[in-house]
């Protein structure tokens, strides 16, 4: 049935995955990083404690590399960082920004911890997307000269 979530199996016990217990204390839902990294990302759902996988994220797990690709692609363009550096990219004439102009923008509302831990997590997702590039010694992005995902 389009769009009804699929309950993640555990591999080889059959039990769905439970999420982290609530914690209503910390940023997003609570669930640590890597189910709000999920949830960011469309691939999954929670319902009560257990982890569904959307269609979106059944259609990731079960694709090969390059449709992968594609796929994340779509699905990354919901991170609000990571969509601000491709459009930003796209939008400059030369194709690169420098990450400090990133951090700047962050500094203003975020942690320390977070003004470094956002922009890591946003150059890995954007170079698995094949959307942009990090040059480390210019600190530098860099559009993807095979930016097949213009119209993301």
């Amino acid at each position: 049935m389009p769009g009804h979530p699929h309950v993640v199996r555990a591999p080889y016990y059959g039990a769905p995955l439970r999420a982290a217990p609530r914690d209503d204390t910390g940023p997003g839902v609570g669930q640590g990083p890597q189910v709000d990294a999920l949830d960011l990302l469309g691939f999954t759902t929670l319902s009560g404690d257990d982890l569904l996988l959307t269609e979106t994220g059944t259609a990731f797990a079960s694709a090969d590399v390059q449709e992968s690709k594609k796929i994340f692609a779509e699905a990354v363009m919901r991170a609000p960082l990571v969509q601000l550096i491709t459009r930003s990219l796209r939008q400059n004439p030369a194709g690169t920004l420098r990450a400090g102009f990133f951090r700047d923008l962050l500094a203003h509302h975020f942690t320390s911890e977070q003004v470094t831990a956002q922009p890591e997590t946003a150059t890995d997702w954007g170079r698995y997307a094949e959307l942009y590039s990090y040059d480390a010694e210019p600190q530098e992005y860099r559009l993807d000269e095979n930016d097949d995902f213009k119209d993301v």
